[in-house]
């Protein structure tokens, strides 16, 4: 069970294995893919391996060194397993594992309240999913569609108020396989750019991988530790905003929706693809930087902390530059314009 506690939104003990039943699902999917020719065994041996660190943090609460490393073990072996990026072999092999440790992360991070995850996993997904399949990649596509439908499936039981919660167990899991399948959307638009390869894997990622370096580097900024947790996510600050919680699972769901939709120009406009995502990228930033105006730098629960109290003169220097978002968004608009 998961207790609630300061650094986490729920407010009673919540049912924390929900994974177990998603990996159960990817498991059985994976056996039928085997079988039907999709012989990859690298690729799902570090799927396994991710899920089951994932189990085990959930009960030990595992060291973050630990974590990483194994991350990094399950990573390289979708590389052995010929996916990634293109170039060479090596630096795109180090690019592939870093990018698969990071949006792993990133998706585990953005799993602090109900829906959140599975709804901008199953979404981005299912968008990945046709993109593939349209460009002839059935493969790929058939594993977009299964985290698809293992996320909106676990969504039903996790949609605000929540029954369950997944865990590590799945929020790792559900990070792994969307940073592979977004990798592989890069690559099948671009076969020699490695750049724009990454650019449209960023597209599906967007929303919590930009969400988990800004809180990162908030947390830096005040001196804390940017490991430890927190309700200091944009759902965090969306609630405290005056959002309930299915105004922000559905929110958040449709910002990544419209930053995934994005990737189907990049190959008939890549300018503007790229001029789009600028743009959103900045207006998302722009949106954290108003909510950390509204809400403070570490908010809690009921929006004050210690740390925002002995903040005072930083808050005031916040103050001193609240006319820069708004200059910031002009001249994006005026720059992606051009």
């Amino acid at each position: 069970m998961a207790n609630p506690t300061g650094d986490r939104w729920h407010d009673t003990p919540t049912a924390l294995y929900g994974g177990i039943a998603m990996a159960a699902g990817v498991a059985a999917a994976a056996v039928f893919l085997l079988y039907s020719g999709f012989s990859n065994t690298w690729f799902w041996l570090g799927a396994a391996i991710i899920s089951t660190l994932g189990f085990i943090d959930d009960r030990f609460h595992l060291s973050p060194s630990v974590r990483v490393l194994v991350e990094v073990l399950a990573a390289v072996l979708v590389v052995i397993g010929g996916f990634g990026i293109s170039g060479s072999p090596v630096l795109a092999g180090l690019i592939t594992v870093m990018w698969i440790v990071l949006v792993s992360n990133a998706i585990n991070l953005i799993d602090g309240a109900d829906g959140v995850a599975s709804s901008v996993v199953g979404v981005t997904s299912l968008i990945a999913g046709l993109l593939l399949l349209n460009f002839g990649n059935t493969e790929v596509a058939l594993i977009a569609f299964v985290l698809s439908a293992v996320s909106f499936g676990f969504l039903t039981y996790n949609f605000p108020p929540a029954k369950i919660f997944m865990g590590d167990g799945g929020s790792l899991l559900l990070g792994f396989l969307l940073a592979v399948v977004s990798l592989e959307v890069g690559r099948s638009l671009s076969e020699n750019s490695s750049l724009f390869q990454l650019a449209v894997a960023f597209s599906f990622v967007a929303v919590p991988f930009l969400d988990a370096v800004f809180v990162a580097l908030v947390r830096i900024l005040v001196g804390s530790n940017p490991a430890h947790g927190g309700t200091h996510h944009i759902h965090h600050r969306l609630r405290l905003a005056g959002l309930s919680p299915i105004q922000t699972t559905v929110g958040l769901a449709t910002l990544a929706a419209v930053f995934a939709l994005t990737a189907r120009i990049a190959t008939s406009q890549p300018s503007l693809f790229i001029a789009i995502g600028c743009f959103a990228v900045m207006a998302l930033v722009l949106l954290e930087l108003l909510l950390v105006q509204q809400t403070g730098f570490l908010p809690s629960k009921d929006g004050e902390t210690a740390e925002r109290r002995s903040l005072i003169r930083a808050g005031k220097w916040l103050k001193t530059i609240s006319p820069w978002p708004k200059v910031v968004a002009d001249g994006v608009i005026l720059g992606t314009s051009f």
